[in-house]
């Protein structure tokens, strides 16, 4: 099997934006492996923070593959989850169009999320282009603007996109995803590398 590195690696060669390799993790990160991560302070709807957290050997192997895919860069690791299953921030069972200030790479651990991702669309409104502190979103409000794509996600599939993509989700069910922001973002919104 392919590391994450080639995928992605083979994935930017051919001048892609976005790639998704589906059912590259197995065995994907459970529920019961996720669920005690989470400590008697932590917020469940907000972003879990994996740094300087016990994992298990399931997610820190996506972890480690991941930093490999972006080695030079302060890379950034959290859970999204979506237990309640609706999106605490805008009442929606996912997110709105956006783009991050980041290269992305996303496993989907458990659950169905579809995602439409393209690279041609325009915020209608002038969001900060700054990292939201954890927890929180910005308040897109954008349309796509050109042809764009559409993926179901299951359990063991990678998502990754650079920060030229535009993309919305909506989770079609509970879900768990660990996210890999590559690469840390100063105040004025440039990733670093």
């Amino acid at each position: 099997m392919s590391t994450l590195n080639q995928l992605i690696k083979e994935a930017k060669d051919a001048g892609l934006n976005y790639a998704v390799f589906k059912n590259w993790h197995q065995p994907t990160p459970t529920r019961r492996e996720i669920e005690p991560m989470y400590g008697p302070n932590d917020i469940w709807h907000n972003r879990l923070q994996l740094q300087d957290r016990p994992v298990p050997a399931s997610v820190k192997y996506f972890m480690d593959e991941a930093n490999q895919a972006y080695p030079d860069t302060e890379n950034d690791f959290y859970i999204l989850s979506n237990i309640y299953y609706r999106n605490f921030y805008h009442n929606r069972p996912g997110s709105k169009l956006h783009k991050d200030t980041f290269d992305v790479v996303h496993l989907q651990c458990t659950g169905v999320t579809k995602w439409d991702i393209g690279i041609e669309a325009e915020a209608l409104n002038d969001p900060a282009y700054l990292r939201p502190p954890v927890g929180t979103e910005w308040d897109w409000r954008a349309e796509f603007t050109g042809d764009y794509e559409t993926f179901i996600l299951e359990p063991g599939d990678v998502i990754w996109f650079n920060n030229k993509s535009w993309h919305r989700t909506e989770n079609i069910c509970d879900k768990y995803s660990i996210v890999m922001q590559a690469g840390t973002v100063d105040i004025s919104g440039k990733r670093k590398r």
